[in-house]
């Protein structure tokens, strides 16, 4: 695999590293994040859907960007506000009736996270 390297003004030489991306849903207007996790059984990606905490694990980063970008296909509660726009009480699917709980889903705030792709660098060993 390839890497990534970058150079500093005095001639350090690092190699790139994707670390954790968030971006904001087309389909849902809700900003999903895409990090890198440790290997657990074959998954090397994590996605988190950052308003209500659902997450999905995925094995390539190719496949982590397109569960980002359809997150009603493993988030419950983003299908349920996109398709049903109701309360989880009143709604009729029989779905939402099995997953609702005591009390409204968990809904974090998400307005101070920044949306953008984080890198962390690690530098060459020159050998001199």
């Amino acid at each position: 695999m390839a890497r990534a390297v970058w150079v500093d003004q005095e001639g350090n030489r690092y190699h790139r590293h994707f670390d954790f991306s968030v971006t904001t849903s087309r389909e849902t207007g809700i900003k999903i994040q895409i990090e890198v996790d440790a290997d657990v059984q074959g998954y090397n990606y994590t996605v988190k859907c950052l308003k209500h905490g659902s997450a999905s694990m995925e094995v390539t980063l190719a496949e982590a960007k397109e569960a980002a970008s359809h997150p009603t296909s493993w988030c419950y509660e983003c299908d349920h506000d996109l398709h049903h726009k109701g309360d989880w009480d009143t709604c009729s699917v029989q779905i939402c009736k099995d997953r609702a709980w005591d009390g409204a889903p968990l809904v974090f705030d998400t307005s101070d996270v920044k949306v953008g792709t984080f890198y962390r660098y690690e530098p060459i060993e020159v050998a001199v």
